[in-house]
C-alpha cells in the first residue's frame, strides 16, 4: 500500500520534476552499461564484427551511425572529432547537462536559481540533427562516393 502511495506522489508531479526525478534514478546504470558497451566495443568485439549493422547490410549509412565514435571521442576530450563522427552527441550532452544542473541547482536553492525547463523544440532540434547528418552522410557516399566515417 505504501508503494502505490509513493508511486502516485512520484507520477503527480510536473513534468520536470517526473523527468528530474527519473534522471536521477537511471542515470547511473545508464552511465555504467554505456561503459561497458564501449569498452566492449573497443576491446572485445572483433572488428570484422563491429559496426552498424544497416551499413553491413545495404551500404548505406543509418541515423545512429557515428554515434559510438563519438562517445568514445567525447569521453576522449576530443570535441571537434566528437561532432564529425556524429554531431548529436555533443548536442545531446550538453542539453542534458544544464537540464540536470539547472534542475538541481534550483531543488537546492529552492527556487531562487530558475531551472531550464524542458521544451519539446529540444527533442525537434535534436531529431533534425540526427536528420540532416544521415542525410549528408548518405549524398556524400552517395553522390560523391565520400565515406565519412
Amino acid at each position: 500500500m505504501k508503494f502505490r502511495k509513493w508511486l502516485k506522489e512520484f507520477w503527480d508531479q510536473d513534468t520536470d520534476t517526473v523527468l528530474y526525478r527519473l534522471i536521477c534514478i537511471f542515470t547511473i546504470p545508464a552511465l555504467a552499461l554505456m561503459g561497458w558497451y564501449v569498452w566492449a566495443t573497443l576491446n572485445i568485439i572483433p572488428e570484422e564484427i563491429a559496426g552498424c549493422v544497416m551499413l553491413r547490410a545495404t551500404g548505406f549509412y543509418c541515423p545512429g551511425c557515428g554515434g559510438t565514435r563519438s562517445v568514445v571521442a567525447l569521453l576522449r576530450g576530443n570535441l571537434i572529432q566528437s561532432v564529425l563522427y556524429h554531431p548529436a552527441v555533443l548536442y545531446g550532452v550538453v542539453l542534458f547537462m544544464a537540464y540536470f544542473i539547472s534542475q538541481t541547482l534550483m531543488r537546492l536553492t529552492k527556487g531562487r536559481v530558475k531551472g531550464l525547463s524542458m521544451k519539446p523544440y529540444y527533442l525537434y532540434i535534436l531529431l533534425g540533427i540526427i536528420a540532416v547528418n544521415f542525410i549528408v552522410r548518405n549524398a556524400l557516399l552517395v553522390f560523391g562516393g565520400i565515406a565519412t566515417l
